[in-house]
């Protein structure tokens, strides 16, 4: 071998040793990998992907590879497609591809027929004041609860989540908590009552959910409002 063969040989050596061993030490080392979410999506998409990482990575541990959390985040039903690296600096990068998602909703359509219903919803025309641990402690709660929050979609009556077994909630502008703990009570009554498949609800009321049971099977996909206005409407009251 030429000196300079030995020379570049030595230099890719000098090279690819110490970081080796530098990717080797925060793999084992046990220090969790600071997520970096990268794409086109809403700073509350951005919120679900990297609380779903994170557990990810406290359920896994040094055990955590690139597939794992490319696997989680393509379940995802806006994800298009997810690359994920690992870098020297600990920091675990997720590119998200996304899908076009129609996000747009239309006036209550029981709220015009009855104004009645129109005086519980009080707050459509306020703005909407969210940061990224609202969307997690919310995930947090719909996984307590046996479900994944799969999206948070910020709508002209306010906050709307999508969950991964396909049911939606309107939450509104206010009382976000309050409403989904309210929301997930009545969900459980009706879990205990019958086989749900998918539910669209509306607990923007100061009292009670809005609830439509879609039926097995049926894959329609209208905004909120045009889902409850179009189904049987129960509404369950504290």
């Amino acid at each position: 071998m030429s000196a300079i063969g030995r020379f570049l040989a030595g230099l890719l050596i000098g090279i690819a040793l110490p970081l080796s061993v530098a990717l080797l030490w925060t793999k084992v080392s046990g220090i969790d990998p600071i997520v970096v979410v990268h794409g086109d999506m809403t700073q509350e998409q951005e919120a679900i992907i990297s609380s779903r990482v994170e557990d990810l990575i406290d359920e896994l541990g040094v055990g955590l590879s690139p597939n794992h959390v490319e696997s989680e985040v393509g379940r995802i039903s806006w994800v298009e497609e997810a690359d994920v690296w690992r870098t020297l600096t600990n920091r675990l990068h997720i590119e998200i591809s996304s899908k076009t998602v129609e996000i747009a909703t239309k006036n209550s359509k029981e709220s015009q027929m009855d104004p009645a219903i129109a005086h519980e919803k009080a707050d459509i025309n306020t703005d909407l004041e969210l940061d990224a641990s609202t969307i997690v402690r919310i995930g947090d709660r719909v996984r307590e609860q046996g479900d994944v929050l799969e999206n948070a979609i910020r709508t002209s009556e306010g906050l709307k989540i999508v969950l991964e077994s396909g049911t939606s909630v309107l939450l509104g502008n206010r009382d976000l908590h309050e409403r989904l703990d309210r929301f997930l009570a009545v969900y459980r009554e009706l879990e205990a009552e019958t086989d749900l498949s998918r539910v669209v609800a509306d607990a923007r009321y100061d009292q009670g959910v809005a609830v439509v049971v879609m039926g097995e099977g049926d894959d329609s996909t209208f905004d909120n409002d045009g889902e409850i206005a179009s189904g049987p409407l129960v509404i369950t009251h504290e």
